[in-house]
């Protein structure tokens, strides 16, 4: 996301996801993410 340039390190963006993908109203994990940062 970094070398988007869209982004800067440090600030946060939210990720939906659902599954199965495709489905409406299947939206069950949000993810807020610092860029930058390595996910554990």
């Amino acid at each position: 996301m970094l070398g988007l340039g869209r982004y800067q390190k440090g600030e946060l963006v939210v990720i939906v996801a659902g599954s199965p993908p495709g489905t409406v109203g299947s939206t069950n994990l949000i993810h807020v993410h610092r860029i930058g940062e390595e996910d554990h």
